[in-house]
């Protein structure tokens, strides 16, 4: 196999809902990393606009150990 043989990462989000101040966490496989936060930060702005609160949604990548530490999951 090469080298350049592109794989898809486990992505870990922390999303808070800055209006409801809730935090709610996610474990997604992407192959594209950037490309993916990109779009993923995208969804909920454009939701939060939608409910006219711009700022509603804040969607962080954190760590495997951040992500344990916070839900409890040990993530495969």
């Amino acid at each position: 196999m090469s080298n350049n043989a592109m794989t898809s990462r486990q992505v870990f989000l922390r999303i808070t809902d800055n209006q409801e101040k809730k935090t709610s966490f996610d474990e997604r496989r992407a192959w594209d990393v950037d490309r993916f936060m990109a779009a993923i930060q995208k969804q909920y702005r454009d939701q939060g606009e939608k409910d006219k609160t711009p700022n509603r949604f804040t969607v962080e990548m954190i760590t495997k150990d951040q992500y344990r530490d916070a839900t409890g999951r040990v993530a495969a």
